[in-house]
């Protein structure tokens, strides 16, 4: 049985975390579960430095997170 569509966009949600967490910026296209997506990402990022580009159409085109560290103490010295 297929995944319920909440638990698809859950999922979808954590992996965009993980990889704005790494490589700090992640596009999404806008498609029909883009702003559900976009909702879950902000409620995770409430606080942080997150930074959207929101794109312009209604459908097409994509979002662009990205993701600022809040300061130097959340960078690991290597």
């Amino acid at each position: 049985m297929p995944p319920s569509e909440e638990t698809r966009i859950r999922q979808k949600v954590d992996l965009i975390d993980m990889r704005l967490r790494s490589s700090g910026e992640y596009r999404l296209t806008n498609d029909e579960d883009a702003y559900a997506i976009y909702e879950g990402i902000l409620r995770i990022h409430r606080g942080s430095n997150l930074s959207v580009d929101h794109p312009k159409l209604r459908f097409g085109g994509e979002y662009v997170f990205r993701l600022s560290p809040m300061n130097d103490d959340d960078q690991t010295v290597g």
